[in-house]
């Protein structure tokens, strides 16, 4: 099981806000908070609604343990799931026992944020 922190929840749904505007799909210039928090729930419901969510793979098969990525992708029907805030974490069977028992937490946003302890 791995236990997403508030922080990392937050973390994550604003990785779906940044990626959507990166694409061009929002000026952050016209957006006012309150319009930044309603297309973020609306992101998060679409992510929700079309299958995705952030899938946590080790990042060597050679040495498992050594780090994970972690990326967007489409839920398969052999994942575990764990949800928090509308936000899925996605684990394969073969990168399952290597997960477990961890928590996501946020750390440093500036440096890319996540950490899996």
């Amino acid at each position: 099981m791995i236990t997403i922190t508030e922080e990392a929840a937050i973390f994550l749904r604003r990785r779906l806000v940044d990626a959507y505007t990166q694409a061009g799909g929002l000026s952050t210039i016209a957006a006012s908070p309150l319009m930044g928090r309603l297309i973020e729930a609306n992101l998060v419901r679409a992510f929700q609604e079309a299958g995705l969510g952030f899938r946590i793979q080790s990042s060597s098969e050679q040495e498992p343990d050594t780090g994970f990525t972690l990326n967007v992708d489409a839920m398969h029907d052999d994942d575990e799931v764990w949800e928090r805030d509308g936000v899925n974490i996605l684990v394969d069977p073969a990168n399952a026992a290597m997960v477990n028992q961890l928590e996501a937490t946020c750390i440093d946003v500036s440096a890319g944020g996540l950490a899996l302890r």
